[in-house]
């Protein structure tokens, strides 16, 4: 899912400790998935799937694009 997104878009990643990470996708994509793997091990984000523009999600986390 996070490998179909394209380049120069915005990742916004809220997660549930309040921390917010901001990513362009084009530079740090690799970093990115890193991260969401280790915060969806811990039970920190929980994507569904993706719909348009958006990633859904469950609880207070969400990872969410922007186009650039």
């Amino acid at each position: 899912m996070i490998q179909s997104l394209t380049r120069n878009q915005l990742i916004l990643l809220r997660r549930c400790d309040g921390g917010l990470r901001v990513w362009e996708t084009g530079r740090a994509l690799s970093a990115l998935m890193a991260e969401v793997a280790l915060l969806r091990d811990l039970g920190l984000v929980s994507l569904d799937e993706v719909r348009g523009h958006e990633l859904t999600h469950r609880g207070e986390a969400c990872l969410v694009r922007f186009e650039a």
